[in-house]
């Protein structure tokens, strides 16, 4: 896929109508990513999806490169702070508690649309996002890392780069198969997640 030079929004909304012109925007172009992916993706498609001019698509995206960029940070930094109020809200909770909080954070993300944050995260590869993605990845890393060594888990970076990478394999071959039952797949994930820790969920 041929990449534009610029990923980055012209501008960011301050007043209620263009926040409202700008969401319009990205909500327009969820639903043709979801109707048809990439296929027939462009700025005039998303324009007349979301019912506003081209002209006023490009005051705020350059490309269809930016508003993909954008849809793929605002999905990464969703999946951030799910994690991060799950960490919040653990204090008081077991070990196991903790950890099933997460992996059920990170679940709803990938089944509420399981073609679509495919999707997103296929373009996210082909995308020059490599420093954003890291780093995102890295505060999630970070975030289960610093739960591990809360609770005494040896060598808890590495132990956390392993379970984020066993859990996202897991729900990415699962949701791939068609096979999208939260409760189930989530029970599946634990299995795994606390077979690897040694403990007995």
């Amino acid at each position: 896929m041929k990449r534009s030079q610029s990923i980055d929004p012209r501008k960011t909304p301050t007043q209620a109508r263009s926040e409202y012109t700008y969401d319009v925007i990205l909500q327009a172009s969820l639903e043709l990513l979801a109707r048809g992916g990439l296929e027939g993706f462009t700025t005039n498609a998303v324009a007349k999806r979301a019912g506003v001019s081209v002209g006023s698509l490009y005051q705020y995206f350059p490309n269809k490169d930016a508003i993909l960029a954008t849809l793929v940070r605002e999905m990464r930094a969703s999946m951030r702070d799910d994690f991060q109020r799950a960490v919040t809200n653990t204090p008081g909770l077991t070990f196991e508690a903790s950890v099933v909080a997460l992996i059920d954070a990170s679940l709803r993300h990938h089944l509420d649309d399981p073609d679509l944050t495919a999707l997103l995260e296929k373009v996210e590869d082909e995308l020059p996002l490599d420093a954003e993605t890291q780093a995102l990845k890295a505060e999630m890393s970070g975030l289960v890392s610093a739960l591990l060594r809360d609770h005494g888990i040896p060598d808890a970076e590495r132990t956390a780069f392993d379970l984020i990478a066993l859990s996202h394999g897991i729900t990415h071959a699962a949701t791939q198969a068609g096979q999208d039952d939260f409760d189930d797949l989530s029970k599946r994930v634990q299995r795994a997640v606390f077979g690897y820790l040694g403990v007995q969920a």
